[in-house]
C-alpha cells in the first residue's frame, strides 16, 4: 500500500452499501443532524450496487445543499474491501462504521471522538444498538438479540461507567483509530474470514479485527453513551435468517478460538488439539438433546470448520508475529 498521508483530527464516517437505495437516506437523515463541534465528513461506499443508490445519494446532496458527502465506488464485492476503500480515503483519524440501517444519535460522533481521544489506550470502541422494527419482531428475539448486533455489548449487560473494556464488539456503530487500521493494511496481516458479500451471510470479520487490534496493545472498549438505532427488516425476523447467523458464527468459531490461543501467546498447539475439540463439539451436539436447533446449527458448522483448520493457528500465530513487528518497529 502506498503512504498514507497523517489524517486530520476528526471523525469520517463510512457507511458500506450494497443496493442500500432503499434505506440510506433514512441514514444519513440522522447523520446530517449530528451536534458536534468536530470536523467530520461521510463516505458512501458503493460495493457493486445495481440498483438506484447512486441517484439516491446525489439527489440527496443536491437537495439538502451537502457537502461533507462523498461517493466512492468499490467494484469489488465484500465488506472488508469496501471498509478499506473507505479508510483509505478518509480525511479524518478517527473512523465510525455505519451500516447502511443504523440511525446514530445526534451526539454519537461528539461521543465517539471524546471517548477515543481521551482513552489513548483504546483502539476500538463500540456502542449500543437498539432494535427498530419494520415489523412485530417473534418472541424469540430478545433471546438471540445480540446475533442482530443490539442490546449491550458489556457481560453484565448493563454499567454505569462511561466506557469498559471488553474482548471484542459488533461493527454496526464501531469506532476505530485510522492509524491502526493503515498500519495493519501496511503490514500484510491477511484475513482468514470474509464478511457479507452482497446478499450473502458471513461473519466474523469484526471480531477479527478487534484480535488484530488487541495484539497490537490496545484495548478494546464499550460505552453506553454511544446509542443508535438500528433497523431490522421484516424479511430478516424468521427462523431461516436466524439459522443463517448460527451457521455464519458457527464456522467462524474455530478461527475464534485459535485467535484467543495466539493472543494467550500460544506458540504451538496442544497434543489432540483438534482431537479433543472434536470430540467436544460431538459431545454437545450427541448428548445435549434439549439444545436449540438454531445452537445446533452452530455446533454442527463449528465442527466442520474445525476438521478443516490444521494450518491455520500457524497462519495467524506468524500474522500476528508480523503484525507485532510492524507495531514495534523504530519510528522514522
Amino acid at each position: 500500500m502506498k503512504s498514507n498521508p497523517k489524517a486530520r483530527p476528526g471523525t469520517s464516517v463510512i457507511i458500506c452499501c450494497y443496493n442500500s437505495g432503499k434505506i440510506i437516506t433514512k441514514t444519513l437523515d440522522f447523520l446530517i443532524k449530528q451536534k458536534t463541534p468536530h470536523p467530520w465528513e461521510i463516505l458512501v461506499i458503493n460495493n457493486n450496487s445495481s440498483d438506484n443508490l447512486i441517484e439516491k445519494i446525489d439527489c440527496y446532496v443536491e437537495e439538502n445543499n451537502i457537502g461533507n458527502i462523498r461517493l466512492i465506488n468499490e467494484p469489488i464485492p465484500g465488506l472488508s474491501y469496501a471498509r478499506r476503500k473507505g479508510v483509505i480515503n478518509a480525511k479524518y483519524d478517527y473512523i465510525i462504521f455505519c451500516d447502511d440501517d443504523n440511525w446514530l444519535n445526534d451526539d454519537y460522533l461528539f461521543r465517539a471522538y471524546e471517548l477515543l481521544s481521551s482513552n489513548q489506550e483504546y483502539g476500538i470502541i463500540g456502542g449500543k444498538g437498539t432494535p427498530h422494527f419494520e415489523d412485530q419482531p417473534p418472541e424469540w428475539f430478545e433471546e438471540y438479540a445480540s446475533h442482530y448486533a443490539v442490546g449491550p455489548q458489556f457481560k453484565m449487560q448493563s454499567t454505569t461507567r462511561a466506557l469498559v473494556p471488553t474482548d471484542f464488539v459488533y461493527g454496526a456503530g464501531m469506532v476505530i483509530k485510522k492509524n491502526l487500521l493503515i498500519e495493519l493494511y501496511n503490514s500484510g496481516f491477511t484475513s482468514l474470514l470474509t464478511d457479507r458479500k452482497g446478499n450473502s451471510i458471513s461473519s466474523g470479520g469484526d471480531q477479527e479485527l478487534c484480535y488484530a487490534v488487541q495484539f497490537s496493545g490496545m484495548k478494546i472498549g464499550y460505552s453506553p453513551l454511544l446509542e443508535f438505532e438500528h433497523y431490522i427488516s421484516k424479511d430478516r425476523l424468521n427462523r431461516r435468517y436466524l439459522r443463517s447467523l448460527f451457521k455464519a458464527s458457527g464456522k467462524a468459531g474455530p478461527i475464534f478460538r485459535l485467535y484467543k490461543l495466539a493472543l494467550a501467546g500460544t506458540r504451538s498447539l496442544p497434543p489432540f488439539f483438534w482431537f479433543r475439540e472434536v470430540v467436544f463439539i460431538l459431545r454437545k451436539i450427541l448428548l445435549n438433546t434439549s439444545t436449540p436447533n438454531y445452537i445446533r446449527v452452530y455446533y454442527w458448522f463449528y465442527l466442520l470448520e474445525t476438521v478443516q483448520l490444521n494450518q491455520s493457528f500457524y497462519h495467524i500465530f506468524n500474522s500476528m508475529i508480523v503484525l507485532k513487528a510492524y507495531q514495534e518497529r523504530p519510528i522514522k
